[in-house]
């Protein structure tokens, strides 16, 4: 994990930087995963408040809800990462060779992010810790505020009047 904070993949005409003084300052996942360190350190340190009723509470009730959580994030990144390769583009912030706009991104201009967002709550529901689910939405925070205007900027430089009728047409989360 650190060392995905403190690397900077390069900027280039075709790609976004992350790392310290990059265009992204802190990887996407990196960041989840210190915000769900962040919430065991503080479940550990102030206790763990349950917040699921019976019988949602039982630990084969969290475990198939999570398992299903984290396959339905294994098929959408798969279905991202095919949408994307169709229009010569890859996931995490390599370069961009085009606007992928159908299949997930039909849906969402952030299919992936909006799965990233999902995935402490998840974990809330898992751990049933209202400590995690209270400090999940610092991720989508980050994704929102931070993240993806600089990929908004990229990507309207880059592909002018057809991102401008994606972004008409699409919502950026859903």
């Amino acid at each position: 994990v650190m060392e995905s904070l403190l690397t900077t993949w390069q900027s280039s005409p075709e790609s976004l930087s992350v790392g310290w003084g990059g265009d992204i300052p802190i990887f996407p996942p990196a960041f989840m995963g210190c915000v769900a360190l962040l919430g065991l350190f503080l479940q550990l340190n102030f206790g763990r408040w349950h917040f699921l009723p019976w019988p949602a509470n039982t630990l084969v009730a969290r475990m198939t809800a999570f398992a299903v959580l984290i396959a339905y994030f294994i098929q959408m990144k798969a279905d991202c990462e095919k949408e994307l390769e169709s229009r010569g583009s890859g996931i995490n912030f390599t370069p961009v060779g085009g606007l992928a706009t159908s299949g997930p991104f039909a849906l969402s201009r952030n299919p992936m992010y909006v799965c990233l967002s999902l995935a402490l709550p998840g974990l809330g529901v898992l751990l049933d810790s209202i400590v995690m689910l209270s400090i999940a939405p610092l991720v989508p925070l980050y994704l929102d505020r931070v993240v993806i205007p600089k990929e908004e900027a990229f990507l309207r430089a880059k592909f002018p009047g057809e991102y401008a009728a994606y972004q008409a047409t699409t919502p950026r989360w859903l």
